[in-house]
């Protein structure tokens, strides 16, 4: 587990799907320019948290993919 905090890149596609959706770019910039100056890391999607997510999806039946990815990269 990373001591010092991060997040999933999932969260930019979580985030910025209204923004993208209704053109504005201005929430776009906003969002990455907060994860720049806060120093959060974003961290891809890899075949851990891939595993890790398929686990929580088979335990927890109600969590849809993205949910169990997200948990899975905090998990991991």
């Amino acid at each position: 587990m990373n001591e010092e905090g991060g997040n999933s890149a999932i969260t930019c596609t979580e985030y910025l799907t209204f923004p993208y959706k209704t053109n504005n770019l201005e929430k776009v910039c906003a969002f990455f320019d907060f994860v720049t100056d806060c120093d959060i890391p974003l961290y891809s999607v890899d075949v851990e948290i891939a595993k890790k997510a398929s686990g929580i999806r088979a335990e927890y039946k109600d969590f849809k993919t993205m949910d169990a990815l997200q948990l899975a990269s905090a998990c991991i």
